[in-house]
């Protein structure tokens, strides 16, 4: 039974109780069964927002752990910058004079990104992609929602410049989603991060969680969502405001930025989309893809996906020492 039936059957079992007793003393009945009435929706309401604090920071494991794909994958493990043990896949490209890191979303993994590395490194590019802790087989309890999981994104980049083969490869990210609000967060404090393509990300996590709580949850937002960030914060151990790719983004400039976003999206509004477009410097394009909901943009036509992605990273992406393609000081906005 779920945890809103079980409030309003202990609602209405007391309503029953009170009733049977009321003929006997009518005003102590009423206050009695108020109080009763009272205590048991608070204690109804805090436990489910307990329990949805939970599911926002404890992901699932469903993906990420089943056997490694045929083709050349080389398994990779390697630390985040506080010391958590990641695991991964590493796909080398023939010829390729870069890299790029893919992040994947809330309660997903590396597997769910697996057609675009293989369709990335089809185009020419080494790909690292990795389950970011909490998710997949990479150690860890708890989810941040993007505060923690940059030290992930730190440890993949930096993972990828003690590779010998690597070096003077510059490094590019694209992540979906919560992986792409920790992109831009990771950016913002890693130079060595040299473009930034970031599908679906929130502005803020305290936004974010608020107009997501109902698609999420299936809960009202009021007034599960407030209660549900307090728990969350006092379980991982930080603060929702802290998570602000709003804030980093101006950061990037002048590293190339492309952001993406679905007109459908329900979880992630597309006036996200346009509040960190808006606050990001130059060069910066945002593409909204028309009748995509979250994350969809690349299910709806993965080869243009894959071309676009591809353009972006081949004009902006130069080996270390060499100068990338000219960029235009304002590419603008494009809708599909």
């Amino acid at each position: 039974m779920r945890l809103p039936s079980i409030v309003a059957s202990f609602a209405s079992a007391i309503s029953s109780d009170a009733i049977s007793r009321g003929s006997r003393c009518p005003q102590a009945s009423r206050w009695r069964t108020a109080a009763l009435l009272i205590g048991g929706l608070s204690a109804g309401i805090v436990g489910i927002s307990a329990y949805a604090a939970l599911k926002l920071t404890r992901p699932t494991r469903s993906y990420g752990n089943g056997e490694q794909p045929d083709g050349t994958f080389e398994p990779v493990e390697f630390l985040s910058t506080d010391g958590l043990r990641l695991s991964g896949w590493f796909l080398p490209a023939p010829e390729a004079r870069d890299a790029i890191v893919l992040c994947h979303g809330f309660k997903t993994g590396r597997r769910e990104m697996l057609p675009l590395a293989l369709g990335l490194r089809q185009r020419g590019h080494h790909v690292l992609l990795f389950d970011f802790r909490g998710h997949g087989q990479s150690d860890g309890q708890w989810s941040s929602c993007g505060w923690l999981e940059t030290r992930d994104l730190e440890g993949a980049v930096r993972h990828l410049q003690q590779r010998r083969e690597l070096e003077g490869c510059p490094v590019g990210v694209i992540g979906f989603s919560m992986g792409g609000a920790v992109a831009l967060l990771a950016a913002s404090q890693m130079p060595e991060i040299a473009a930034v393509v970031s599908d679906s990300s929130f502005a803020t996590l305290q936004e974010a969680i608020a107009t997501g709580f109902c698609a999420l949850l299936r809960l009202p937002r009021y007034p599960f969502a407030s209660l549900a960030l307090w728990f969350g914060e006092r379980l991982v151990g930080m603060k929702a405001e802290q998570v602000r790719p709003l804030d980093a983004i101006p950061d990037l400039s002048p590293r190339p930025l492309l952001l993406i976003h679905g007109t459908e999206d329900r979880v992630v509004p597309l006036s996200e989309a346009y509040l960190l477009y808006e606050a990001a410097g130059e060069p910066k394009e945002l593409w909204v893809v028309a009748g995509a909901g979250h994350v969809e943009a690349r299910q709806r036509d993965l080869l243009g996906y894959l071309d676009r992605v591809d353009r972006f990273f081949r004009r902006h992406l130069a080996p270390i020492g060499e100068p990338a393609a000219l960029r235009p000081r304002s590419p603008g906005s494009s809708r599909s």
